[in-house]
């Protein structure tokens, strides 16, 4: 009998042989035969007489041993000795267990202390540590620079590692021709394939590009189907409006909605109109464009000298249209006297432009102006009296001239004759001066 530990636990136990082990085989299969059993083979008798004898507990009889093939006799009184050796020895295991324990605990308590200890002891490494980072310089800034200034040493370490192995492996001239040879093949090669790569996408992209404009004008051809009316009309500025204009096919017929003869057509811009086929009403865009330049003829004028002048005033004649604008090319120099050319340009609403090429005399003036046409004048008791009907006044140089009549002396209501004076002034400030009488009497009853 002995005991013996397996899988954290104490176990006892008899060794003893089987008596099979000594079984001998008659033949080579041995297999399902008992040609190696003796006759002498007996069951095993148990002895009743000493069961549970003082303790209760079972007895091994070893005077009852089997004979002849050595099968052991159990005695269950020393298996009552062993079972309780099994159960002290598992008692003081588990001792031995909590004891181990507890000392465990306290040495990781310990541990503990020393460490909150040591913590205490020792600065604020962190602290430290930030601040040692803040005088350093950008680490990482330096090492990329360094890097783009340094060569591409990947590459060449690749190059040289080539190198070297073409040295160590002894390849010879041949060899290296034939690499060189098959390099420029696969690059060749990799052309070929980018290019069919390249060819290959730019089919399919015409190809969409194609079946897009397919669909796009299938669609245009069915919606002139379901409207006959155009999304929008485009016409030029001044020209007049037709039904036909707006519809997409002569043979369907329309009429106005919109009110024709209020849309203005003398400026560029987009108004909405609304038509009337076949019962329903439909709506149209209506684009007014200008893209015919303005035209006109240039004028010669006489000027004071520092006297005001615009573009438009040497220009007549202007058609267009649309409104048009007058700017000078170049501002003329109007502070001396002589004979200079400006240029005018004309630009209409639709951004079209004309130059015209105008003579400007700048001259002193101290010529008067000139009043012709003053003649007697006849009025009736109560009637109002035109004094500048037949007066006409001329100047040497353009400009407005102020006319001014001084009729107080005129009794409008009393017959008589009164005199009339006639003041002309020009730009330059000269003067002329005419007077006539008026006559007032009764208008006669025919």
């Amino acid at each position: 009998m002995s005991t013996y530990w397996r899988k954290r636990k104490y176990y006892t136990g008899t060794d003893y042989y089987s008596s099979v082990s000594s079984q001998e085989y008659g033949d080579d299969n041995g297999i399902g035969q008992n040609a190696g059993y003796t006759e002498e083979y007996q069951q095993p008798v148990y002895d009743y007489s000493s069961y549970y004898q003082g303790n209760q507990q079972p007895v091994y009889d070893y005077s009852s041993y089997y004979q002849g093939n050595q099968q052991p006799v159990y005695d269950y009184g020393q298996q009552s000795l062993a079972y309780n050796r099994y159960q002290y020895d598992e008692q003081a295991l588990q001792r031995y267990r909590d004891r181990r324990k507890r000392e465990e605990n306290r040495r990781q308590l310990d541990r503990g202390r020393r460490e909150r200890e040591e913590s205490y002891r020792q600065p604020d490494r962190g602290r430290r540590e930030r601040e040692e980072s803040y005088r350093q310089p950008d680490r990482g800034r330096r090492e990329r620079e360094e890097s783009y200034r340094q060569p591409d040493r990947g590459r060449s370490m690749d190059r040289e590692n080539r190198r070297q192995t073409y040295r160590s492996r002894n390849i010879s001239e041949e060899e290296r021709r034939q690499a060189r040879r098959n390099r420029r093949l696969r690059e060749e090669r990799r052309r070929r394939r980018r290019r069919r790569l390249f060819i290959a996408l730019t089919v399919r992209l015409a190809c969409m590009l194609v079946i897009l404009a397919a669909v796009i004008s299938l669609a245009r051809f069915t919606m002139s189907f379901v409207n006959p009316v155009k999304r929008k009309v485009t016409v030029e500025a001044g020209t007049k409006l037709d039904v036909k204009d707006f519809l997409k096919r002569e043979k369907v017929k329309g009429s106005f909605v919109t009110d024709i003869s209020k849309v203005s057509l003398d400026h560029v811009g987009e108004r909405e109109i609304i038509l009337k086929v076949r019962g329903k009403e439909r709506k149209s865009r209506l684009i007014v464009e200008d893209t015919k330049a303005p035209k006109a003829e240039s004028a010669s004028v006489v000027i004071n000298v520092n006297e005001k002048l615009e573009a438009k005033d040497l220009v007549k004649n202007i058609r267009d249209a649309t409104d048009v604008k007058c700017s000078f090319k170049e501002k003329p120099d109007l502070s001396k006297a002589g004979k200079i050319t400006a240029g005018i340009t004309l630009t209409d609403e639709g951004g079209n432009t004309k130059e015209v090429i105008s003579n400007i005399e700048v001259v002193v003036d101290r010529e008067p102006p000139v009043m012709e046409g003053i003649a007697p004048l006849t009025g009736y008791i109560g009637e109002p009296i035109s004094y500048k009907s037949t007066l006409t006044v001329t100047d040497n140089c353009m400009g407005d001239i102020d006319v001014q009549v001084d009729s107080s002396k005129v009794d409008t209501n009393t017959e008589g004759t009164y005199d009339v004076i006639y003041t002309a002034v020009d730009r330059a400030g000269n003067k002329a001066e005419a007077s006539t009488t008026v006559t007032i009497m009764e208008k006669p009853e025919n």
